[in-house]
């Protein structure tokens, strides 16, 4: 008979920062972004400030997907997404 394999599948849990790549992030944050949170986010624009708010890596999620104010909603999506918080909680 065979021996059934150990798998670990991958748990599915709401977007952390561990899940994101900060650099990448970064990068995505200054083309998309940077032109309402200036500064890297820390001075305000058309959109405030959001470096060192303590935000979360949920709320910024979901201020991304469904944003309050003018911010378009669903800017960054997939693994831009992921990268974006990411590099958002980075600078909390």
């Amino acid at each position: 008979g065979s021996t059934p394999a150990a798998t670990t599948a991958p748990a599915e849990t709401s977007t952390t920062a561990a899940e994101g790549d900060v650099a990448a992030g970064k990068t995505v944050f200054e083309g998309k972004c940077q032109g309402c949170h200036t500064e890297g986010g820390t001075v305000a624009g058309n959109g405030p400030v959001i470096a060192g708010k303590g935000l979360t890596a949920e709320a910024i999620a979901t201020q991304i997907k469904t944003p309050k104010g003018q911010m378009p909603a669903n800017l960054v999506e997939g693994a831009d997404l992921d990268n974006v918080v990411a590099w958002v909680a980075s600078i909390q």
